[in-house]
């Protein structure tokens, strides 16, 4: 095939071959630039005619911009082929929510990382990000303001924003897609301000009195239940029938914050609670608590639950349904039920998480352990003092 005659332009290293439009099979220039970059003579095109509205001008400026050092095509096409292979914290963020699609966290932590991660590191590998730069993020976000309050970000969310960058990075260590950070990420330690709320015995019985006292006994037997049974407020007011059997006396959670469908064993006032309801079941509606809404569940009875604490005379800042939670699982654990029962019972993903805030309520722990320490060192003694003996008897020998 004869090779194409080349013409030069009234611009240096500038030159146009008389081509073929692909499109039309019209006749069009083709214009190429020749300049010197690092001691070497690189020959590229810079675009067609009509398809790219070239000219010998622009072709002119585009060689200006490649000798004062702009990337030249094929250092761009490089360029491109490498980013597609760099494992970029946003796309190890991809593959991190995908794994975690049914988590109820993901919609929060998806808000955590467009917001607050991914304008800093969105774009890097993380063996480009070093610990100083950790750290500084870390300090950044310490003084930033809340976007709905409009304070500082408090404690616990720069400790959620930093757990969630080290999460990302280390499933992405775990399914070898990176190697992962330079250094420890500085995530912050959780301020030791969880509420374990929990109600006297004298508390609890006002409470009853309030609830049996009360006139929307649909909000009532919300109340029963969260006391019941520690559920969400959530999962309680989204309970359909075809979950319940109370002929087994069990209720399916389904798709629980951890992620799971649980059954839930109902003790006989939580079913007691349930067979009431049933009595009254609407018959167009497949919710145990059915409302007048666009989800067809009950909304949140603020007025009712306000009234009901009122009448109760529970403490200030006792949050209804969150603190029978609470109590529910204080109960429990000061009763001697194991923390990891207490845990699949809250249906929390992380058991250590339930350790942190009942652990202390597990009676005579802390003494058992006390024990077993003085016991080993007794034990040690004991043993030193039959090693002297022993000694002693083969000198007299």
């Amino acid at each position: 095939m004869p090779t194409m005659k080349r013409y030069k332009t009234k611009y240096p290293g500038v030159y146009l071959l008389h081509g073929t439009n692909p499109a039309t099979g019209k006749p069009e220039k083709i214009f190429y630039i020749v300049y010197r970059k690092d001691g070497k003579q690189i020959e590229e095109k810079a675009g067609r005619q009509y398809k790219n509205a070239m000219t010998a001008a622009r072709a002119a400026a585009i060689r200006g911009e490649r000798t004062r050092g702009a990337l030249s095509n094929a250092e761009r096409r490089a360029k491109k082929q490498a980013e597609k292979g760099r494992m970029t914290i946003a796309k190890l963020w991809e593959a991190y929510a995908a794994h975690r699609l049914r988590r109820k966290s993901l919609p929060a932590d998806e808000d955590r990382f467009n917001r607050y991660i991914k304008p800093t590191f969105g774009d890097k590998v993380p063996e480009e990000v070093d610990p100083l730069s950790l750290d500084r993020f870390r300090v950044k976000l310490s003084k930033m303001m809340a976007v709905r309050t409009g304070k500082p970000l408090s404690p616990t969310t720069v400790h959620h924003i930093m757990a969630l960058l080290r999460q990302i990075v280390s499933f992405g260590v775990v399914r070898n897609l990176t190697k992962g950070f330079r250094g420890k990420v500085p995530v912050p330690p959780m301020p030791q301000n969880m509420k374990t709320e929990d109600l006297t015995q004298e508390q609890l019985s006002s409470l009853l009195k309030a609830l049996a006292e009360e006139a929307d006994q649909d909000a009532a037997d919300v109340v029963r239940l969260a006391l019941y049974t520690g559920a969400r407020r959530s999962e309680i007011l989204k309970a359909r029938w075809e979950n319940v059997d109370l002929e087994r006396s069990v209720w399916i959670l389904r798709d629980r914050k951890d992620g799971r469908d649980s059954g839930f064993p109902l003790s006989s006032a939580a079913r007691q609670v349930l067979q009431k309801r049933l009595g009254a079941r609407r018959a167009d509606s497949p919710f145990v608590f059915p409302g007048s809404g666009e989800e067809g569940y009950l909304g949140h009875p603020k007025a009712a639950f306000a009234r009901i604490r009122e009448a109760a005379r529970l403490p200030e800042g006792f949050r209804l349904l969150h603190g029978l939670r609470h109590h529910y699982a204080s109960l429990l654990v000061s009763s001697g039920v194991d923390l990891y029962v207490v845990s699949k019972l809250l249906g929390h993903s992380d058991p250590t998480l339930t350790a942190k805030r009942y652990a202390h309520l597990r009676p005579g722990v802390m003494a058992e352990a006390t024990e077993i320490a003085a016991n080993l060192v007794t034990a040690a003694e004991e043993t030193r003092k039959r090693g002297e003996k022993r000694k002693r008897g083969k000198d007299r020998n």
